[in-house]
This record gives C-alpha cells, structure tokens and sequence, in this order.
C-alpha cells in the first residue's frame, strides 16, 4: 500500500525541473527495463506517466494506457487505479473533460469492487474538480465533502487537508468568501507543523486567493510566498503562487512588481512545458501591457495564441494516438475474453446436456424399476390367492 501512496503523492506532486528531471527520468526507465515482474512493470510505467503528464501528455497517456492495460491483464487492481488516477489528471489538463468523466466512474466502480476506500476517495476528488469546471458547484461540494469525510476515516490528514482545500476553493468559486476562508483556514489549521509541505501549500494557496478578493492585498501576497516557499518542486503550486501574487499587486496598481511575478510565472511555465500555464502567464502579461507599451502586449497575445493552437493540436494528435492504440489493445483483450466465455459456455452446455440426458435415463430406469416391482407383487398375490383357492377346494 506504501508503495501505490508513494505513486500518488507523484501523481499530485509534479517532477523536479532541469537537469535532475533528466536522471530522474532515465532511471525510472532503467528500472522499467530491468523489471522482471509484471507488477513491477506496471509500477514504473504509472511513474514515468506521472512525470509526463504536465510537460509531455502524448507519453502520458501513451504509458498510462500501457499500464492500465496490463494490469488488466495480470488482474491487478491497485496497478489499474494508479494507472487511471494519472490518465484522468492528464485528461483533465488537456482538457478533454468527458473522457476523464467518463473514466472517473469506471475507476470508482473498481475502487468499490476491491473495497479500496483510499483509491475511492482519490477518484472522488478528481470528479468533483470536473463538477467544478463545468461549474456544477452542489456536486463538486458533494464528492468534496464525501472524500473528506473517507480520508478522516482513514486518518489521513494530508488528504483530508487537501479536500478542505477543494472545498473552499469551490465556494470561493460561487462566490462565498465566508464559506471558503473557512474551510481553507481549517485546511491549514489540521496541516500546519506537520511534513506534509505539499498540502500545507494548497491551504497557504487558497488562503492567498480569499484574502486577494477580500481586499487584503499584503496578506493575500504573504500567503502566496509562503506557499511559494512551502511548495519546492511543485511546479503547479509555483506557478500558481507566482500568478497570484502578479494578480494581487495588479489589483492595487503596482504594475511594475505585477510584470516581475508575472514574468516568473511565466518562466517557470515554460520550464514545465505546460502549454495552459504559458497560455495564462502570457495573457495576463498582455493585459498588463495594454497601456503602457502596446507592443509587447501584441507580442505576448500573438503567443498566448500561438501556445493555445498548439494545445489544441496536441490534444487532437493525444486523442488519436493514445486511445486508439490502447482501445486496439482492449478490443483484443475483449475478444480472448469472449473466446474464453464462449468455451466456457460450451463445455457447461455440453455438461448441462450430459446431465439432463442422464437424468432421463435414470428417471426411466427408476420407474421401469417401480413397475417391474408393482408387477412381480400384483404377481405374487395372484399366485397367493390361487393357492389358497386350491386349499379351500381341496377341503371342500
């Protein structure tokens, strides 16, 4: 179970940037072609998809789909859920929000099915971050609330940190700055001097963003550097941070400090190569421009836009390559299984059948049975009788 909580911790947290990323990535799949055992083979793919899903989605999918197909194979549940956990976080970053809808509910089914409540839980999470895209509040609140309540279950405070988080970034969503300063100041009270850094920084980055729409500029901006501080290598929680604190000195007109943290976010953006980071970073450097240097506002816009066809590009190629390639290999999976149904089948018709004839034949043997019995004693006393007839005619 360690093992799969370690994967998931890959899942939320992104990779290290730069040159460690590169020896990162090369012994994960070093180790993949030493892997002797299926199991571990499933293990060290879902890593290396969890360290492209950010930067490179198309071998994301490519070896999550891998993954989940064979631990399909091997009837590996835990393998499978892992595998699904990272598709649909890939899928939800490309935006193809039906099929991560769609594939959220297969993996709570099999969350239920192996009576899984930590995977169940993760899975909710993921589904109620779709409710929220598609501004579908009550439920999102819903799946929140539900995968809070699992992990407090399960005491673990890390996640149970984070869905308080969800839920008040949601309610700061709908608008309810009462209701989301409360739950993300709750988020960080279950979490502060403890070592999960990774969840203490969402608290820290929901706390910045309240605080920014309540008005209180220098505490939103302390907030956002301590979840800058708290975050590492968390390239998302980063940027995020970045992104908040631009947005929080533009809101009070200090444009010059807004353009450094803006360009920051940017930058780290294109570390990641995350396109819908870049796509942000470079319109909200456009807006911040407008006015002051017209050019480089047109300049940053032409990129915004630029980076926004090729996502659309890379989703279009992502939906073409990866699950046509893994839906081949499940048709495939489909049809040994319908073969092996099929025999199956036959030889319990073929069983069915050798003992219903069987049955008739011992049915009939057992009444032919019956009546040569009832024959043999009507036989018996008729013979019984005649005998006593003879004797009474004899005395006579």
């Amino acid at each position: 179970m360690r093992c799969f909580i370690a994967i998931w911790f890959i899942v939320i947290l992104a990779p290290a940037i730069g040159v460690a990323q590169d020896s990162i990535i090369n012994i994960i799949k070093q180790n993949l072609s030493n892997a002797k055992h299926d199991t571990s083979r499933v293990l060290r793919m879902t890593e290396i998809a969890s360290y492209y899903k950010l930067s490179r989605p198309d071998s994301a999918l490519r070896y999550g789909y891998n993954a989940l197909s064979l631990s399909k194979q091997i009837n590996f549940p835990d393998g499978e859920l892992n595998a699904m956990q990272i598709i649909i976080i890939t899928l939800l970053n490309l935006g193809n929000d039906s099929k991560a809808l769609q594939m959220t509910l297969q993996a709570e089914k099999i969350a239920e099915i192996n009576h899984s409540p930590y995977y169940k839980a993760t899975i909710i999470l993921e589904r109620g971050k779709l409710y929220v895209l598609s501004k579908d509040y009550a439920k999102a609140l819903d799946r929140f609330s539900e995968a809070h309540e699992i992990f407090d279950s399960l005491k673990n405070i890390a996640f149970s940190s984070f869905a308080q988080y969800k839920i008040g970034e949601t309610y700061l969503a709908m608008g309810k700055l009462d209701s989301a300063l409360y739950y993300c100041q709750a988020a960080h009270d279950s979490i502060i001097n403890t070592k999960y850094n990774w969840a203490s920084a969402y608290a820290l980055l929901g706390l910045g963003k309240i605080h920014d729409e309540l008005g209180n500029t220098d505490l939103a901006i302390s907030y956002s550097k301590q979840c800058r501080s708290k975050a590492l290598v968390e390239d998302e929680l980063i940027f995020a941070s970045y992104i908040n604190i631009a947005q929080s000195f533009r809101h009070v007109g200090k444009l010059d400090s807004s353009v450094i943290y803006a360009n920051k976010s940017l930058e780290t953006a294109r570390e990641t190569g995350f396109f819908k980071h870049i796509i942000e970073a470079c319109i909200l450097l456009s807006d911040l421009y407008e006015k002051a240097d017209p050019q480089q506002a047109l300049l940053f816009s032409k990129k915004a836009i630029s980076y926004k066809d090729s996502l659309n590009s890379l989703i279009k190629s992502t939906a073409q390559e990866a699950f046509i390639d893994f839906e081949e290999q499940e048709r495939q999976r489909e049809i040994e299984v319908a073969k092996s149904e099929s025999q199956d089948r036959i030889r319990m018709n073929a069983f069915l059948g050798s003992t219903f004839t069987l049955s008739v034949i011992a049915f009939f043997l057992y009444r032919n049975n019956k009546i040569r019995q009832k024959a043999k004693q009507n036989i018996e006393k008729a013979y019984n009788e005649l005998k006593s007839t003879q004797s009474q005619l004899i005395q006579s």
